[in-house]
């Protein structure tokens, strides 16, 4: 179940909650508190607005 749009659709992404910066090496990488499933719709519409606030992982 996507929690975002807290219904049926297929939960397809384990999301970071908080954003890590450094991947694996991010101590938040593996803090099952900061994981969120979400479908990949959720997840793609959520790393947009972060990106565009210059906020979550660096590229």
């Amino acid at each position: 179940m996507c929690l975002a749009k807290g219904d049926y659709t297929p939960a397809t992404v384990i999301d970071h909650i908080k954003p890590v910066e450094n991947g694996q090496a991010d101590p938040l990488f593996w803090v099952q508190s900061n994981h969120q499933a979400l479908c990949r719709d959720c997840h793609s519409y959520k790393t947009r607005e972060i990106d565009k606030r210059g906020y979550g992982a660096k590229k």
